[in-house]
């Protein structure tokens, strides 16, 4: 009767030990298919958005600053969300939390990609450098 009660005993504690790390193996697998699919969607508004509204600046040699680069930002937050859907939408609020984080997130990514710009850092030296040719 005791070798029965802990034998019942240890495969619960088994069991409630594989079904945490179970879950813990759901759950980062969730992680990188969310983050895959916050990624998929901010790089392909990102790329929309660089063509129609930064490119401009970048070629031109010109900072993006003050009122411009706000409007940018909401523009690239309204296409995120109308690229998503509704659907999406949903889920990715629900893993980050609240619609604020996910819009801090978004704004963060796009941030790092305009910090990160190659284009716009090899206009800006080849400008430089026609600046010190001309002197």
């Amino acid at each position: 009767m005791i070798i029965e009660i802990i034998y019942i005993i240890l495969i619960t504690i088994i069991f409630i030990t594989c079904s945490i790390y179970y879950k813990q193996y759901l759950v980062l697998n969730k992680y990188k298919n969310y983050k895959e699919i916050f990624t998929q969607f901010a790089i392909e508004a990102y790329e929309i958005i660089y063509k129609d509204q930064i490119m401009s600046f970048v070629m031109s040699g010109v900072s993006i600053v003050g009122e411009e680069l706000e409007t940018i930002k909401r523009n690239f937050i309204k296409l995120c969300f109308q690229l998503m859907g509704n659907k999406i939408e949903k889920i990715l609020i629900q893993f980050y939390g609240t619609r604020e984080t996910l819009i801090s997130n978004f704004l963060t990514f796009f941030q790092k990609k305009i910090d990160d710009d190659e284009l716009a850092e090899f206009v800006k030296k080849n400008k430089d450098s026609d600046e010190m040719n001309q002197k």
